[in-house]
């Protein structure tokens, strides 16, 4: 809903069942199954009187550009704009010629209070109707405040652009049609990309309450509507799609009014005969599975070399700060840097000061020359801070790679509380993963942002440590003899490609990709695909974040199980989109379908016409019939 336009660079339409709106509204309530894996995490039923202010605020005002969009509401928290009844909240727009843009609204967010990573985000809402009317429900980064739209990311669970569909210019659109995107930065697409996906039904959103939902992963996030998924949004296996692995999100709930600048809704203008138009929401609520709610941190034991920014206890160990060493200071006014004998280690630490008359602040320590960090594998420090901004640590060059600190989803067990916690952070946490190590401008740096008063962070013992002696390692990455695709399956054994193998799916209609725990062939995990049959077709694959190179490999070995006797293939994929298939059925290959665990084995020399060097995919399993199948799938790896 922010510099929005309206790019489906793939857009789905599926037509879906209206759910009858006569029914009770606890009755519909308790009809609504977010499946066994989920757990209630958070909701608003919007029950009493009024809005609970301690979960959402009011956006006032008609905002820079119409918010970005050339809309031409302005917001209120009018009564007249936004109220409780009966169990239900009402955000109405009105026709309202005292206003500065001639329309008046509401929208509300949960920004500072409520967050959420990762987790099945659903809403039940009857939708208003008419030209140029949009309303969304919708998700933006925690960390706007810090890194500025499209940087922070943007998850729209649902859009729509109001009217009637021969009104727009491609025919397309329309009161019985939504949409759901994702916005985010990308340099190499000259900045901000949109993906989307959209819904449609035989009769407009307005006639019914309807089911509005996200599942949010750390790979992908599929698209719900009255519980029947209708598009999925890959972004694993790309660098710059970190947007929605890295941080929390918060909600936003709103009515708008397009008019004849406004992209999204067709530039048309305002119906002025249909309003006033409400948007009805019965509930909000957010679910997650146990693996979102327990956060595996990384096992840290310093050993080797370590490149010391400003720990006394190293120094005094003979291991020298790095010799010319300044602090560079960013948005000076309001800010100081002064040091404190209450340190982490040693006589003293670095206290950085915000008076809050600016938004931000940063520092940085650099030689004025570039730095190798090659082969680091972990950035340890003490951080002391009660504030509640969100701020950044990392490294910078032409560009940063960063993580992220929100309060409330603080990463390494960092708390908000006044006394120091010493972190290890992977250097393979940081993002951008093409970050070059090697020639780092600032080797350490922080930011904080969103600053509300005066803050106060104090930063100690840094240093980088762990430091490899393989010359490979630069890229964080060790060698070994087998290459395997999922984490459980290493026991020991190390990946030599550029960033971890990542699952994709390639359908989504009647599909399930989840865990299973008891009886895997290999370790304490294998992967379970489920599909009913309704897509027509499933397909599931294993891709880098970046081309994968096979030198020296020799066979593709993978173990599987099932007793469904639909078609099955695996193959690869290279970056010209040259193919080559197995068939897993009348073939040398052929799988039984006894339910039992079978190791099969693939020549890559087999795999003719692919150029196993440059490989988009590396591995991919497809289910090409309209049955019902249930597959285990374990050990995929790559033998040398």
């Amino acid at each position: 809903m922010q510099n929005r336009f309206l790019r489906r660079c793939a857009a789905l339409c599926v037509a879906l069942s209206c759910q009858a709106g006569a029914e009770d509204r606890q009755a519909l309530r308790a009809d609504y199954d977010p499946g066994e894996k989920w757990q209630l995490v958070w909701h608003d039923e919007f029950e009493g009187s009024q809005l609970d202010t301690k979960v959402w605020s009011y956006d006032l005002g008609q905002g820079q550009w119409g918010w970005g969009n050339n809309e031409w509401q302005v917001y209120t928290n009018s009564a007249e704009n936004i109220w409780l009844q009966n169990g239900l909240l009402h955000i109405r727009a009105l026709r309202n010629f005292t206003g500065n843009g001639g329309y008046t609204s509401a929208r509300i967010n949960t920004k500072d209070k409520k967050q959420f990573y990762f987790g099945k985000i659903a809403a039940r809402m009857k939708l208003p109707r008419g030209r140029a009317i949009w309303p969304a429900f919708w998700m933006m980064g925690s960390v706007s405040d810090l890194d500025p739209w499209p940087f922070s990311g943007e998850i729209d669970i649902m859009e729509m652009r109001g009217g009637q569909a021969h009104e727009f210019k491609d025919g397309d659109g329309g009161d019985k049609k939504i949409y759901g995107s994702l916005h985010y930065f990308n340099s190499l697409a000259n900045g901000h990309v949109a993906y989307g996906e959209a819904a449609s039904l035989d009769r407009p959103f307005a006639d019914d309450f309807h089911i509005f939902e996200v599942e949010w992963y750390d790979t992908h996030i599929i698209y719900k509507l009255d519980g029947k998924a209708y598009g999925i949004a890959q972004y694993n296996g790309v660098n710059e799609m970190h947007e929605f692995r890295a941080w929390p999100y918060y909600l936003l709930l709103q009515v708008a009014v397009g008019g004849p600048d406004t992209l999204f809704t067709g530039k048309l203008m305002p119906d002025d005969s249909i309003f006033p138009q409400t948007m009805q929401v019965d509930w909000v609520r957010v679910y997650q599975t146990e693996d979102m709610m327990q956060k595996e941190e990384k096992p840290y034991q310093r050993q080797g070399i370590t490149y010391n920014v400003s720990s006394e206890t190293l120094e005094q160990q003979g291991e020298s700060v790095a010799t010319g060493l300044r602090l560079d200071v960013w948005n000076t006014n309001g800010f100081s840097v002064t040091t404190d004998k209450d340190a982490a280690e040693g006589n003293e630490a670095t206290v950085l000061r915000s008076d809050g008359s600016q938004s931000w602040f940063g520092v940085g320590y650099t030689m004025g020359s570039k730095v190798d960090l090659g082969g680091y594998r972990f950035l340890t420090l003490s951080l002391r801070t009660k504030s509640q901004a969100a701020f950044k640590l990392g490294a910078s060059h032409s560009y940063g790679s960063w993580v992220y600190f929100v309060p409330g989803h603080d990463p390494y067990g960092f708390k908000r509380d006044g006394q120091w916690h010493t972190l290890h952070i992977p250097i393979s946490d940081f993002l951008q993963p093409e970050f070059d190590w090697a020639h780092v401008d600032y080797p350490f740096a922080l930011v904080a942002g969103g600053l509300k008063g005066p803050t106060e962070i104090a930063i100690d013992n840094i240093h980088f440590d762990n430091k490899s002696s393989n010359p490979d390692d630069y890229l964080l990455i060790p060698k070994a003899t087998e290459y395997y695709f999922e984490k459980d399956d290493r026991l020991g054994a190390a990946d030599e490609l550029k960033g971890e193998m990542k699952s994709q799916i390639w359908t989504y209609q009647g599909f399930e990709r989840t865990k299973a725990t008891a009886n895997c062939a290999r370790g304490q995990e294998c992967t379970r695909f489920v599909a009913d049959g309704s897509g027509h077709w499933f397909g599931v694959a294993y891709a880098g974040t970046s081309l994968t190179k096979l030198q020296g490999y020799r066979t593709l070995e993978f173990t599987i199980r099932t007793r469904s006797q639909g078609q099955l293939k695996v193959g690869m994929i290279d970056e010209d989109g040259q193919e080559f298939w197995f068939k897993l059925q009348n073939s040398p290959q052929a799988l039984p379908r006894d339910g039992q665990w079978h190791t099969i084995s693939l020549p890559l020399s087999d795999f003719t016409g692919v150029n196993t060097k440059a490989l988009k995919t590396v591995f991919a399993l497809v289910g090409e019939d309209s049955v019902p199948y249930d597959i285990e799938l374990d050990a995929v790896k790559i033998r040398k």
